[in-house]
This record gives structure tokens, sequence and C-alpha cells, in this order.
């Protein structure tokens, strides 16, 4: 079965159907043809610059292997330091022998798991789009966006992403394949939408 869609308008929602049946022979001496209502519908996504010619991977390696993590207060068992006890925190916290060398109630704080998240923000208002089709400054940017969350996710990064151009558009930080899905789709999306504003 064969789809002929034109995709005028480069990426977006496309709508698919009716559908077109043809039968024929070996020798192609008979046809037939039939029309089905089977509808549906297709969303064409930005495809990403080469993360190469971003240079990605050298400049934001680091960020994204975790390698510039900073420790902060929270809950794992890794050390993080000694604060004065705040009234109806738990007992189990205190640090008994510092408490008692420095004459006041000590608790002990441990490090929060830290993850760095990769935050894409995107401007789509109009009146910042200069130019239209491949060398617009909004196609560009959408298809940087989609090269740095497709880098990001394959490296194990929550992704999130905010969009102006419009209603604001905003995917909260998740991890894995179905948040790059959800990116490269909202992009095509937001693409159709500031395409429809400038005409």
């Amino acid at each position: 079965m064969v789809f002929d869609v034109r995709a005028s308008r480069g990426r977006g929602r496309y709508a698919l159907g009716p559908v077109e049946l043809a039968v024929s022979d070996v020798l192609g001496l008979f046809r037939l043809r039939k029309v089905v209502a089977l509808e549906g519908e297709v969303v064409a996504y930005p495809r990403p610059l080469a993360a190469a010619g971003l240079n990605l991977a050298s400049h934001l390696q680091g960020v994204f292997s975790g390698g510039s993590e900073v420790a902060r207060a929270g809950q794992t068992t890794n050390f993080y330091g000694l604060r004065e006890y705040r009234p109806g925190e738990p007992i189990r916290h205190l640090h008994w022998r510092a408490s008692a060398q420095r004459d006041r109630l000590l608790v002990t704080e441990f490090e929060a798991p830290s993850q760095e998240q990769v935050s894409i923000l995107l401007d789509l208002d109009r009146a910042n789009l200069r130019g239209v089709g491949k060398g617009s400054n909004a196609e560009v940017g959408i298809r940087v966006a989609a090269a740095v969350a497709a880098f990001a996710t394959r490296n194990g990064q929550a992704v999130q992403l905010i969009a102006d151009g419009g209603d604001p558009l905003v995917l909260g930080p998740k991890r894995g394949e179905h948040q790059l899905m959800a990116i490269l789709e909202s992009l095509a999306l937001r693409y159709h939408e500031v395409l429809d504003s400038l005409e």
C-alpha cells in the first residue's frame, strides 16, 4: 500500500486518506479501483542538525555525562555536612558526638541525588522571526533544538522544552526515547503554528 501525501509546508501534521485500492491481473488487462474511507494522519518531524556540526560532543560531553554535578543537601547516604538542629526534625539525624563537643544540637545532612538536566529554550515569537524556509532563524532554531534533544536523551539526560510563539509550550524534564519523540512532535507542530501566524 502506497500513500501519496504532499508535504507542501515541510514538517507538521498531514491528513491521510481516503485510501484508493487498485488491483489488476498479471497482464494488466483488467484493473479494479475502489476508494475506501480509511483516514488517519502523520506528523513530519524536524530533521536534527548533525551533532558533530554543532560541536556538541566536544563542548557539552562533560555536562551530559554528569561531570559537572554539584553537591547539595538532600537524602542520600553521602555525607554533606553538619548544621544546627531545627525544632521538629527527627532525632535520628542528630550527630551526638559533634553536639556534645560544641554544646549545641547538630544534625547530619546528606547529599541530594543530583542529575543534570538539559533545558531547551526556543524563541519562536513572531516579532523575532527572520526569513522563511530553510534559512530562517525559526527553521535553524528548531533543527538545533532537535539536535540537542536527540544528543541529550541518547546520553541519558532528562530534557525539557520551553518554546513560545503563540501559546507557551512547556514539556517538563523526562528521559528516554518517548521524551525525544514528544519533543520532535511538539517542534513539528509548533512550526506549523508559526507559519500560520505569518499568513
